[in-house]
């Protein structure tokens, strides 16, 4: 039961962030998250939310890749 929290927590702080790398989230102060000017107007649907977070592991992927090539 644990571990399914510890992954829960862990997806949720992903895509967190994922929303401030495409601009609707702003954490420029330390432990503080609020809605960009972006975020404010944006609506997101299932499906725009999914392609968000497959364009992040598509980058991640291939960010691997590429390290591992080096």
């Amino acid at each position: 039961m644990k571990l399914g929290i510890l992954r829960f927590d862990n997806q949720v702080i992903w895509a967190r962030q994922y929303l401030v790398w495409v601009g609707l989230l702003d954490d420029s102060k330390r432990g503080v998250w609020t809605l960009s000017q972006k975020g404010q107007t944006a609506k997101l649907d299932h499906q725009q939310s999914h392609s968000i977070f497959l364009k992040w592991v598509e980058i991640h992927q291939r960010l691997k890749k590429e390290k591992l090539n080096l």
